[in-house]
């Protein structure tokens, strides 16, 4: 719930005439609800889910993906995230409605158990925040909150000015140079993860004997 209302109070902060349509109070009850599907379609809670084969999965005309393998389902990629304009309308039409949502995982399928709440609650802060205060941020925002999500809030009934300008010139600086750093450790990180990753065999050594202890063939680096 923390990561989603980051993604919200980001993505509100970002669009402003989005933001000035929730707060001017319009008599459109279902705006913000609308607002909250389009963040979790551009920002998908999930990101990539990691499955491991127990056994053979036969594919018709195409060999089988053999026991070991490990399965990614590619959240984002499947939502077409990211892809188009921020544009919460667009949930009014069923034209122009994502044919491709699964915010809270497939229903079929161990889905979230916060989906039955989780729009309800987000609704309810975010209406207490913008009727307190105003959301402006500077960072980036991507799916992995990678900054942590900063965002100034401004209380309605403060000035504006010079000192909220400063303030946004000094969290857009901050984020830049975190990015750079950020980066450096990913790769360091990473590297070392794949080189670890090859050298243990996990998968491979994983599925190597059967509970009845026979073998089973698995293909290298899998």
């Amino acid at each position: 719930m923390s990561e989603a209302m980051a993604h919200l109070l980001l993505a509100l902060a970002a669009h402003q005439p989005v933001q000035d349509r929730l707060s001017a109070g319009e008599e459109d009850p279902d705006f913000l609800d609308r607002v909250i599907d389009e963040t979790l379609q551009h920002f998908p809670l999930f990101g990539v889910a990691h499955r491991i084969t127990s056994g053979e999965i036969p594919r018709d005309g195409r060999d089988p993906i053999p026991a070991g393998s490990v399965l990614l389902f590619n959240y984002p990629e499947y939502q077409g995230s990211g892809g188009d304009p921020f544009d919460p309308d667009r949930w009014l039409n069923a034209d122009t409605r994502p044919s491709a949502s699964i915010p809270f995982g497939v229903t079929a399928n161990r889905p979230c158990p916060a989906r039955g709440f989780a729009v309800l609650t987000m609704r309810v802060a975010a209406e207490e925040i913008l009727r307190r205060f105003r959301l402006d941020s500077s960072v980036e925002h991507t799916r992995s909150l990678p900054s942590r999500g900063p965002c100034l809030l401004v209380a309605r009934t403060g000035a504006e000015g010079a000192r909220l300008r400063t303030r946004l010139a000094v969290m857009r600086l901050a984020d830049s140079w975190e990015g750079v750093w950020r980066s450096l450790v990913q790769l360091v990180l990473g590297s070392y993860m794949v080189w670890d990753a090859r050298r243990q065999g996990l998968c491979r050594n994983y599925f190597a004997a059967s509970p009845g202890g026979s073998t089973t063939s698995v293909p290298a680096g899998r």
